[in-house]
């Protein structure tokens, strides 16, 4: 698209009405990936927060699957920044320690799936499972299938992991980008939830 510059400088003169554009927001990002406009009130530099989008309430109830599931992600992950933490793809729980389960990377790239059930009938540790290291700014194919003392978990497609020491949790929200409140390094390019499991064949195939 090409306009004319007028005589004052700008691209619409205001005090004339002559034909033109004008235009605003304009933002300069460090990056390959554009994101949405940041209202800057200022000249001075801004940064952009993390997503932490939470589902719960009869949004969650309407297709959360408390029996069995099956969870599935594309991401990629941007460890240009370093972190001590372990910044998670999702966070299934009631919003304490207790209770809840998911997966993400260790600070190292690695990837870890997670959970712990503390209910009547049982009281788990955190398993952590599949040891598969990522490539930073590529897309990782993860997926974990759970139901009571039945888990798997695989990344980009290698042999994963069972997990039989861990029943299912009790749950009342979904957490995105974010383990334990540890936010995501990177994005998230498509998350799947299937309300049963799915067989450790299939799960291992999703991720190739």
């Amino acid at each position: 698209m090409t306009y004319p510059a007028l005589a004052n400088g700008y691209s619409y003169d205001h005090s004339s009405g002559a034909i033109g554009i004008y235009h605003w927001g304009a933002q300069v990002e460090v990056g390959t990936i554009p994101t949405s406009y940041i209202p800057t009130p200022s000249t001075a530099s801004v940064t952009r927060n993390g997503d932490a989008p939470i589902i719960s309430g009869t949004q969650f109830n309407s297709f959360y699957n408390g029996a069995a599931g099956t969870f599935y992600s594309e991401t990629v992950l941007d460890y240009t920044v370093s972190s001590a933490s372990y910044p998670g793809v999702f966070t299934l729980g009631d919003g304490t320690l207790n209770n809840r389960l998911g997966y993400g990377y260790t600070p190292s790239g690695a990837v870890f799936m997670s959970g712990r059930s503390y209910t009547s009938a049982y009281a788990g540790a955190d398993p952590i499972a599949n040891s598969y290291v990522v490539t930073s700014k590529t897309t990782t194919k993860i997926a974990l299938a759970i139901a009571p003392y039945d888990w798997y978990g695989c990344a980009g497609g290698n042999t994963g992991t069972s997990i039989t020491s861990t029943n299912m949790p009790n749950c009342t929200q979904l957490s995105l980008g974010s383990y334990d409140n540890n936010m995501l390094r990177g994005w998230i390019k498509k998350f799947v939830y299937y309300p049963k499991r799915l067989s450790n064949a299939e799960v291992q195939e999703m991720t190739l």
